[in-house]
C-alpha cells in the first residue's frame, strides 16, 4: 500500500482512538460529577443518563448502574488498547445499554412518574434526554473512526 495512504489511515485511526478516550473520560467525569458531588443545575444538560437516573432514583441511587458503566465503558478501552478485540464488544454493549436505557425510561418516566403531566414538564424532559441519545452514538461514530477491527 502506498505510504502516504497508510500515513493517513494511521491519522485516522489514532484521532479516533483518542475521540474515543475524550469522550469516555468526559461520560465518566460527568457520571462522578452527577452522582458525587453537588454541582448546579448547568450540569444536568450535560449528563447522558439525566433521566433514567431520574427514575432509577426512586428504587436506588442511579451511582450504583451509571457509575459502574462508565468504568467498564473506559476499561473496555483500554483492553482495545491492549488490542484485545472483545473490548471493542464490550464498549458497543455499554453504549446500547445507555440508549436502550434512555429510550425505554424516558417515556415510562414522562407518563408514569409525572403526576402534573404537561407540554412544559415534557419538553424539559425532552432537553434533558439531547445529551442521552447523543452521547452514546458520538462514542460510537469515534469507535467506528478508531475502525479496532484492524488491530
Amino acid at each position: 500500500m502506498n505510504p502516504e495512504i497508510t500515513k493517513k489511515f494511521q491519522r485516522r485511526f489514532r484521532f479516533g482512538k483518542w475521540l474515543t478516550l475524550a469522550l469516555l473520560l468526559f461520560g465518566l467525569a460527568v457520571t462522578l460529577l452527577h452522582s458525587f458531588a453537588e454541582v448546579g443545575p448547568w450540569l444536568n444538560w450535560l449528563v447522558p443518563f439525566n433521566v433514567p437516573s431520574l427514575a432509577f432514583s426512586h428504587w436506588f441511587d442511579p451511582a450504583l448502574v451509571f457509575v459502574p458503566l462508565a468504568v467498564l465503558a473506559l476499561a473496555a478501552w483500554g483492553l482495545l488498547c491492549c488490542r484485545q478485540l472483545y473490548g471493542r464488544e464490550l464498549l458497543i454493549f455499554i453504549m446500547f445499554v445507555y440508549l436502550l436505557l434512555h429510550f425505554f425510561l424516558v417515556p415510562f418516566y414522562s407518563l408514569i412518574f409525572s403526576t402534573a403531566w404537561s407540554f412544559p414538564f415534557l419538553g424539559y424532559l425532552m432537553k434533558l434526554s439531547v445529551s442521552g441519545v447523543l452521547y452514546p452514538i458520538f462514542v460510537l461514530i469515534a469507535l467506528h473512526i478508531w475502525n479496532p477491527r484492524r488491530i
